[in-house]
């Protein structure tokens, strides 16, 4: 339910929903997007329009004039460990269309808004809070620290050193259609979608979805795009691996620049370790660990033995090997980071926890 405050002078915080068009012409102001751009067109998800599932807008307001606003969207995101195909689910937030009119910035909305989402998204059970944005300074003072890992890497240098893909008795299409849908509900990582999400999923204006269809069935797809910031690249693939090697080769003859986005520790279906651009996937807040370490404990093998407790500023973790203290500010890192950065000093990999969690989101995931 949404919460609506009495104004008690001439400001009126922390009202929400904005209405659609106030929030569209907020996002294309702020971000400061040419005439007949639109933010939403990239990140229909904040969309009120498109009525997305767990979704939720704060606004702050003055005399009924939206000066700021941000999202947050509770979701359940498939999470994998290193050097293994098992995954758990996690309930986690991720936070996006932050932003605040040019004549109102640098009063501290934002950050308020901000905190009441993150607040609403404690309540509701959220282990962490993810999200992108240029300006790591200023999520870093609300908490937000760097972590998880993604590379980017030229299609092309990708496509010399592997095989020829198959493109016999198959045909390449583009659009997106229920049937590359389906392949998204059902892969491994990123964040768990259902029907629900078709509406803001088709919604994306700037994407171009390529697939490879063989005897009538989708086996491979990609998609190309999509404005603000992931323009010429590819950021969401997957299916049979020839075949994706026959689709990236498509791609590539029509768009030579192409990067190819992906997770910087996956074999399939190239091996991308060593190549291209690595660097930090997102910022995350991590709420509550111990709701990680009961993710955890449904997995055979993982988790079970280990347990943690807030002790005054830190979080000590233990299991029958020892234990560490962690700070609140250090958990992404611990959790989500490679052993060897973890907290920045050198940690030996039998310690509960540390850099075991890989962590990864799609492009259309990034909101």
């Amino acid at each position: 339910m949404s919460r609506i405050l009495e104004p008690t002078s001439k400001e009126e915080l922390l009202v929400d929903v904005p209405s659609r068009d106030d929030l569209s012409s907020l996002l294309d102001l702020a971000f400061g997007l040419a005439p007949g751009s639109h933010f939403l067109s990239d990140f229909p998800v904040w969309d009120l329009d498109l009525s997305v599932p767990d979704v939720r807008i704060f606004g702050n307001f003055e005399f009924g004039r939206l000066r700021a606003a941000c999202g947050i969207r509770l979701v359940n995101l498939r999470v994998g460990f290193r050097g293994d195909q098992a995954h758990f689910s996690l309930k986690v937030a991720v936070l996006g269309a932050v932003c605040s009119h040019p004549e109102w910035r640098r009063k501290g909305l934002a950050s308020e808004l901000i905190s009441e989402a993150v607040q609403w998204a404690r309540g509701q059970g959220a282990a962490a809070v993810f999200l992108w944005g240029s300006t790591e300074e200023f999520y870093r003072r609300l908490g937000f620290q760097p972590c998880g890992r993604q590379l980017r890497v030229p299609l092309a240098s990708l496509l010399r050193a592997a095989p020829a893909g198959d493109c016999s008795l198959s045909k390449i299409q583009q659009g997106l259609t229920p049937e590359v849908f389906n392949l998204l509900l059902h892969r491994s990582d990123g964040i768990a979608m259902g029907s629900a999400d078709w509406n803001w999923f088709a919604s994306h204006r700037n994407v171009r979805w390529y697939y490879l269809e063989r005897a009538g069935r989708v086996t491979a797809y990609a998609a190309l795009g999509r404005g603000i910031d992931l323009e010429g690249h590819v950021h969401e693939w997957g299916g049979s691996p020839s075949d994706l090697l026959a689709l990236f080769d498509a791609i590539l003859k029509e768009h030579p620049q192409t990067i190819l986005l992906g997770p910087a520790d996956r074999r399939f279906p190239l091996r991308m370790e060593g190549q291209g651009t690595e660097e930090f996937l997102c910022m995350a807040k991590v709420l509550d660990p111990d709701l990680i370490l009961r993710s955890l404990s449904g997995t055979p093998g993982m988790g079970s033995s280990v347990h943690c407790e807030r002790i005054g500023e830190v979080w000590k973790f233990s299991d029958p090997e020892g234990s560490i203290d962690v700070e609140e500010f250090d958990l992404p890192q611990f959790l989500f980071g490679k052993p060897e950065e973890a907290l920045g000093q050198p940690l030996v990999r039998q310690r509960p926890l540390v850099g075991l969690i890989q962590l990864w989101f799609w492009g259309l995931d990034a909101a």
